[in-house]
Protein backbone atom coordinates (compact mmCIF):
# COMPACT_ATOMS: atom_id res chain seq x y z
CA UNK A 1 0.00 0.00 0.00
CA UNK A 2 1.36 3.41 -0.94
CA UNK A 3 0.59 6.73 0.69
CA UNK A 4 1.10 8.56 -2.60
CA UNK A 5 3.87 10.75 -1.22
CA UNK A 6 6.64 8.52 -2.47
CA UNK A 7 6.64 6.16 -5.40
CA UNK A 8 9.63 4.02 -6.24
CA UNK A 9 10.25 3.29 -9.91
CA UNK A 10 9.30 -0.21 -10.98
CA UNK A 11 12.68 -0.92 -12.47
CA UNK A 12 15.81 0.62 -11.11
CA UNK A 13 19.38 -0.20 -12.03
CA UNK A 14 21.86 -0.09 -9.19
CA UNK A 15 25.46 -1.16 -9.39
CA UNK A 16 27.04 -2.47 -6.23
CA UNK A 17 30.58 -1.30 -5.64
CA UNK A 18 32.68 -3.31 -3.22
CA UNK A 19 35.93 -1.95 -1.88
CA UNK A 20 38.68 -3.96 -0.35
CA UNK A 21 38.76 -4.56 3.38
CA UNK A 22 40.39 -1.65 5.18
CA UNK A 23 40.34 0.64 2.13
CA UNK A 24 39.04 3.99 3.36
CA UNK A 25 39.88 6.05 0.28
CA UNK A 26 37.00 4.91 -1.92
CA UNK A 27 34.33 6.74 0.11
CA UNK A 28 36.38 9.77 1.10
CA UNK A 29 34.67 12.17 -1.31
CA UNK A 30 31.14 11.07 -0.37
CA UNK A 31 31.89 11.23 3.34
CA UNK A 32 33.42 14.68 2.96
CA UNK A 33 30.35 15.98 1.12
CA UNK A 34 28.04 14.37 3.67
CA UNK A 35 29.95 15.97 6.54
CA UNK A 36 29.77 19.40 4.93
CA UNK A 37 26.02 19.01 4.41
CA UNK A 38 25.44 17.99 8.04
CA UNK A 39 27.55 20.91 9.27
CA UNK A 40 25.50 23.34 7.17
CA UNK A 41 22.24 21.96 8.57
CA UNK A 42 23.53 22.36 12.12
CA UNK A 43 24.57 25.96 11.43
CA UNK A 44 21.17 26.83 9.97
CA UNK A 45 19.35 25.25 12.91
CA UNK A 46 21.49 27.22 15.36
CA UNK A 47 20.79 30.49 13.53
CA UNK A 48 17.06 29.80 13.50
CA UNK A 49 16.97 28.91 17.19
CA UNK A 50 19.30 31.55 18.57
CA UNK A 51 19.56 34.13 15.77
Amino acid sequence: MSSGKFRAPRSISLMRLDGTVGDSYDNAMAESADGAYKTELMRRKTVLLYG
